[in-house]
């Protein structure tokens, strides 16, 4: 929000409602006002209406110091909200900085276009402009995924160039510099970077203005992206589907190949390190699978209860695979229950070797065992669902026995309480799901073994679909003279739209 010096005054609602909405008609409150040194300002006594809404009027401070200020509500419900409260001067021009003209590479000189223009259209000439350029470094999103994961390089941010010059007649400006890489990060790491331009004009009355653009180089000109659904199963296709674009975003047609490897689980189940963590990787790695370094809880090796730190098993499928001028594609596979990892390779232009890497867990429900090497799993299908529908989670251990304690609970009430059944180390977790549930229902499942603790609290949501409204601003402008007025009109759909 921002504010003149003169008292303004807005109004403020705050919804009294949480992950789980229950209204609270009648509540009453004090909303307290804030200012930026913590200080009250006002107090407000206000009563909800039967929807557990309420709404009030402040007026903003003047002779305080401006910033962040806040409204809080006591004596009940907790809740809070920040603000800005600032001085609103009408700015005089613009800047603008263009996108280069030239694709942008590393290692090469960049050259970006700025325009500082009043809002009369009349250029801003002859003005100071201070810049300056920012690198961060990123690393591939799967970066700390599994076995791939290495000590992640300690790059802040860095300022590498920085300078002055000055708006020619037309209010132009030119910024040139050259877009090194982070040496410390090696190139076989795939890291990309982003150059970021600050660029400030302060023209002849000391007013500042500015503006920034940020441009992502890296050593390649592409980047892929594998995703699949969430939910894999044994007894339906497993489709991946892969994404190509440049850099900035923009779709690229290649072609390359799609390797599905197994991923070598140890010989038994090992129970989660305390504190969780990945050590430096020995000189030996990767170890044999199945050995005992567990129990030692030895930061040097991998936590081998965790699927994702298992190394590379032998090629299980390999595909060949083309993206259409949308910079997608599609690719099935059958697989049996357990974890995979998807490797896909391609180039970009320039002969550049560009991967990407996906985990997988495939699971089969309609089996009693669970026969991935892994102490505890829970997963669903979906974890949002409507009434008259039903409710599946599906919860399993690789151990070679195992219970797992069930409860389902909504609005404070247990619908269903019990233990896995004996001798069996995976179980459907099932509840019919009604219009009383609307809101959303509380799944928590709590399995003991090798003195580790497994405890999930995960809330399916049950939305208000029945009670969604969408809205549409219709406007129409009469052109059969000049200077009609403007007519719009508000449309309101969906269920009980006319109320």
């Amino acid at each position: 929000f921002f504010f003149n010096d003169t008292a303004t005054t807005e109004i403020y609602t705050l919804s009294l409602h949480d992950a789980l909405p229950i209204f609270l008609p009648g509540q009453h409150l004090t909303v307290v006002f804030y200012d930026a040194n913590n200080q009250e300002v006002a107090r407000q006594e206000v009563r909800a209406n039967d929807y557990g809404a309420f709404s009030g009027s402040f007026t903003a401070p003047s002779g305080r110091r401006l910033g962040a200020m806040r409204l809080e509500a006591l004596g009940g419900p907790a809740g809070s909200t920040f603000f800005s409260v600032e001085e609103y001067k009408r700015p005089k021009f613009q800047v603008t900085i263009e996108a280069p003209k030239v694709a942008a590479k590393l290692n090469a000189e960049v050259r970006l276009a700025g325009q500082a223009t009043a809002y009369t259209g009349a250029a801003i000439d002859h003005a100071l402009v201070h810049y300056r350029v920012v690198r961060q470094v990123q690393m591939p999103w799967w970066w700390d995924w599994g076995w791939f994961r290495r000590p992640r390089p300690r790059s802040a941010d860095q300022e590498i160039a920085h300078g002055e010059l000055r708006t020619d007649a037309a209010g132009r400006f030119e910024i040139a510099f050259l877009a090194r890489p982070d040496p410390a990060v090696p190139e076989s790491d795939e890291p990309t970077f982003r150059f970021t331009v600050h660029a400030e004009v302060t023209d002849g009355a000391g007013e500042t203005r500015s503006d920034a653009r940020t441009l992502r180089l890296g050593y390649t000109a592409l980047e892929a992206r594998l995703t699949a659904a969430e939910w894999l199963t044994a007894d339906q296709p497993v489709r991946l589907e892969v994404r190509t674009t440049s850099l900035d975003g923009e779709p690229q047609v290649t072609a390359g190949v799609l390797r599905l490897h197994s991923l070598e689980a140890p010989e038994r189940v090992h129970r989660p390190r305390l504190g969780g963590g990945f050590g430096p990787v020995p000189r030996h790695w990767p170890p044999a699978p199945g050995t005992d370094t567990e129990d030692k809880d030895t930061p040097q090796t991998p936590d081998w209860s965790d699927p994702n730190q298992w190394p590379l098993g032998p090629v299980v499928e390999e595909r060949a695979f083309s993206t259409d001028t949308n910079g997608l594609a599609a690719l099935d596979f059958r697989l049996p229950a357990g974890v995979y990892c998807a490797v896909l390779e391609t180039q970009d232009r320039y002969g550049h070797r560009v991967t990407a890497r996906l985990p997988l867990t495939v699971v089969n429900p309609g089996s009693d065992r669970f026969d991935i090497k892994v102490p505890y799993h829970l997963s669903a299908p979906r974890w949002e669902v409507q009434p008259g529908e039903e409710f599946l989670a599906l919860w399993g251990t690789g151990y070679p026995a195992g219970r797992a304690f069930i409860e389902i609970e909504h609005r404070g009430q247990l619908l269903q309480r019990y233990w896995t059944a004996p001798g069996a180390t995976q179980a459907r977790i099932r509840q019919a799901v009604t219009e009383a549930m609307r809101g959303g229902f509380n799944l928590l499942v709590t399995f003991v073994h090798e003195n580790r603790a497994h405890f999930t609290l995960r809330q399916v949501r049950v939305p208000w679909r029945d009670r969604e409204l969408s809205l549409r601003w219709v406007h129409f402008t009469s052109k059969l003279q000049p200077g009609q007025k403007e007519t719009w009109t508000l449309e309101v759909r969906g269920p009980e739209a006319a109320n």
